[in-house]
């Protein structure tokens, strides 16, 4: 929450070095109530003898409703957007003046005062499922299950009182009129959409476990399952309206005196960002049923895993395992068209609305030369009618293999020692990353921005004198790969000659597949001390915990040069940090002791 003597002020960001000040932004006051309500019934019957083995089939029924209402509000809802402490982004950027004004401003829509606009969101699911685990003369074990789900929800309506009628974003908004049929910074209401989602899904699982030898100390395990995403309510927000948006305004200083106010021109970006109040044009904000292969469906994981471990000698056992995951139908975001219906996304799924152009983004220091090609969307009647839809990407794809190999001396004579190192690659298309699906990343299968190559833990245990416990655990991870990108523009000439509209001018474009260049690793260790009083009436425990014992502290450094290219120009802009050491990550850093204590009796 802003403190209360900024909420007035305008939020200032520099594009450039990341600077904030004034109301920062994120600031907006939420109060979120959740209601959840779960029910849940188990029955469990053992069965002996039956098929050449013992049975414990298990099944039950489950119930969750899931109910958000979220108040939101905010002081001063304007943002300016400076660049490199110049208050006229767009200019300072070599932008267009006549096209892209003096810089960009956005005006939210949220109101002063808490409880003006709220919005509410339900969602349910009914689950069952059944399993057995088989077990045939002690020495194989087959655990075979399913499970149905059914999850469903939506919008349960909601509303703004809207802004006053003296602010900047209101007085801009009368001049929506004419072209929306609204002042979309006025008081509204929407009607409840009940089934914005409507997922029915069966996970089947299987797993085997042989004891190898017959002696209890070697076992096989393998075992198959599929796993579907839980629908958190917060992903029915596609079919809601303008309760909490922000819209962005291309900004002429007419009186120069590099404040927006009602002196000034002011012309929205696009006009496709006003998403309608109808629920009937609402409803495309989620992919249905008629969208074909991009329908909104539950993402699932399929994970198998092969494993075998043995007891060494007594107390001391070692296990190699190895992991794969695929995850499917990741739920992307991007522009379909009401007007054309389509979807905005691909070349093959919008013929004709994307333009390629082939660059060359020069050297800098080490880092080579890159050519690349690079998409660009036209203007058309592709975005008469537009809204911004969550869609299941049929182009998503990820991959995780991993080799474990652990070692665990359990607690015995007074110490316990294991650790454990996992091999792994994971990979990734990058439709979810950037926020959009373009033919720029739709095809970019690499590295996740999350694969870690190698961890490693070791933890331990020990009884001291005294009757003190000290416990241990160290863990390091290598570096994550580092995202050598840059926003690349498609030049002023090549715009006009070409159509191109003006939002999609700029396109991100990877230069060094992940994993090229990586961060830092990671080495953590933390310590726990404890010690048990015994009492007639119980027993009194006492912690003393050290977190981050190494002082570990992650560093904000500038691994990647570029910020933006002009390809028209040849104009090349560097980003203000690269090299430098801007400052330590949040949360890093800092050892933290921690005293507790506990009662049992």
């Amino acid at each position: 929450m802003a403190h209360s003597d900024a909420r007035d002020n305008v939020s200032n960001i520099d594009n450039y070095n990341g600077r904030q000040w004034g109301n920062v932004p994120g600031d907006e006051q939420y109060t979120t109530r959740k209601n959840p309500f779960t029910a849940s019934v188990r029955l469990t019957q053992f069965l002996d003898n039956v098929l050449g083995g013992n049975h414990e089939i298990g099944g039950g029924l489950e119930y969750l409703y899931q109910f958000d209402r979220l108040p939101v509000t905010r002081g001063n809802a304007q943002i300016h957007y400076w660049y490199n402490g110049n208050p006229y982004g767009n200019v300072a950027q070599g932008l267009d003046r006549g096209v892209y004004g003096d810089g960009t401003i956005r005006f939210g829509v949220l109101p002063y005062n808490k409880g003006d606009a709220d919005k509410e969101l339900q969602g349910y699911r009914v689950s069952g499922y059944l399993q057995d685990a088989w077990t045939i003369k002690n020495r194989l074990t087959v655990n075979l299950g399913a499970r149905f789900d059914w999850y469903w929800g939506g919008f349960g309506g909601g509303g703004s009182t809207g802004l006053d009628s003296d602010t900047l974003a209101y007085q801009i908004g009368e001049g929506l009129r004419s072209g929306l049929g609204r002042n979309p910074y006025a008081a509204f209401s929407v009607e409840p959409i009940k089934k914005a989602m409507d997922f029915k899904t069966i996970s089947p699982r299987i797993g085997l476990t042989y004891d190898l030898f017959g002696n209890g100390k070697t076992a096989v395990k393998a075992s198959f399952g599929r796993y579907y995403e839980a629908m958190p309510v917060m992903w029915f927000h596609r079919v809601q309206s303008d309760i909490q948006a922000y819209y962005n305004f291309y900004w002429w200083d007419d009186n120069g005196d590099q404040i927006a106010n009602s002196g000034d021109t002011f012309k929205p970006t696009n006009l496709y960002q006003f998403t309608p109040q109808d629920p009937e044009i609402l409803k495309y904000g989620v992919a249905g049923k008629d969208a074909g292969k991009f329908e909104l469906k539950a993402p699932y994981n399929d994970e198998f895993i092969l494993s075998a471990s043995h007891e060494v000698v007594r107390n001391l056992s070692a296990k190699v395992q190895y992991v794969h995951h695929r995850t499917y139908r990741d739920h992307s975001m991007g522009n379909y068209s009401i007007s054309n219906d389509q979807a905005l996304c691909t070349e093959a799924d919008a013929p004709g609305l994307w333009v390629a152009k082939n660059i060359t983004i020069p050297a800098y220091q080490d880092y080579p030369a890159h050519s690349a090609t690079v998409y660009f969307a036209r203007n058309g009647s592709f975005w008469d009618s537009v809204m911004w839809r969550q869609f299941t990407s049929p182009y998503s794809k990820r991959r995780y293999n991993g080799i474990e190999l652990s070692v665990d001396k359990r607690y015995a004579n007074g110490w316990a020692l294991g650790g454990s190192i996992t091999v792994s690659r994971t990979r990734s298309t990058e439709d979810t990353e950037w926020g959009e699906l373009t033919p720029n990343n739709v095809n970019l299968f690499d590295l996740s921005p999350l694969d870690i190559p190698v961890v490693a833990s070791v933890y331990g245990s020990f009884k001291l004198p005294l009757g003190l416990v000290s416990s241990f655990i160290f863990r390091h991870e290598e570096g994550r790969p580092v995202d050598n990108s840059i926003w690349v523009y498609a030049g002023d000439a090549w715009v006009a000659a070409n159509d191109i509209n003006p939002d999609y001018a700029w396109a991100y474009c990877r230069i060094d597949p992940l994993g090229t260049r990586r961060g830092p690793s990671y080495d953590n260790i933390d310590l726990r001390l404890e010690k048990e009083f015994k009492f007639k009436f119980g027993t009194f425990s006492v912690f003393a915990d050290v977190f981050n014992l190494l002082g570990r502290r992650e560093l904000e450094y500038g691994y990647i040069p570029g910020d933006w290219f002009d390809s028209g120009t040849g104009e090349y802009n560097t980003r203000w940090d690269y090299g430098l050491v801007t400052g330590i990550l949040s949360g890093t850093g800092i050892r933290t002791i921690k005293l507790s204590g506990r009662m049992s009796f």
